[in-house]
């Protein structure tokens, strides 16, 4: 579940990147309106950025519990 969660938490900060990121660097033309406004993509920047960012310090976290015990078991 947590892998997933990050997959998805990833992949939409992937595409809010874009939303965020092109604007800013003025290299498109923008021949056609953007569908989202910008503070929406900005929000789900930040929100994705902070789901992908918590999900994978769980799951570092959770590897490192995983490895510990499987090494004291030896």
């Amino acid at each position: 579940m947590r892998y997933k969660l990050f997959c998805l938490a990833f992949a939409v900060w992937l595409v809010s990147l874009m939303v965020v990121y092109s604007p800013l660097i003025e290299l498109t033309v923008p021949t056609f309106p953007t569908p989202i406004e910008y503070r929406y993509g900005l929000t789900a920047f930040l929100a994705s950025t902070a789901i992908s960012s918590l999900s994978s310090i769980y799951i570092g976290i959770a590897e490192l519990r995983r490895a510990k015990t499987m090494s004291l078991k030896e």
